[in-house]
């Protein structure tokens, strides 16, 4: 059985509450092939099939900002905490 690895913060490091915006998430029509789920890969970061859009699962998500970094629509918003 596997383990789950969560990353810890460290000392001064920023911890963000992310979420996504699903006016500005356009979904497959981005361009990016879906960058924040196949690409990036975070466990945070679920596809819906169902609205067909990405969304984060808060209670897996640490925190990092990481992938409001790399969202090319700047769909994934980082507010600290």
């Amino acid at each position: 059985m596997g383990s789950v690895h969560r990353f810890k913060a460290k000392e001064g490091d920023t911890r963000y509450q992310v979420h996504i915006d699903s006016n500005t998430c356009i979904g497959e029509k981005c361009g990016c092939a879906r960058l924040c789920t196949r690409v990036f890969r975070c466990p945070a970061i679920i596809w819906d099939d169902h609205i067909e859009k990405a969304n984060i699962d808060e209670t897996i998500c640490n925190g990092c900002g990481v992938c409001a970094d790399i969202c090319p629509q700047s769909a994934i918003i980082k507010e600290v905490t």
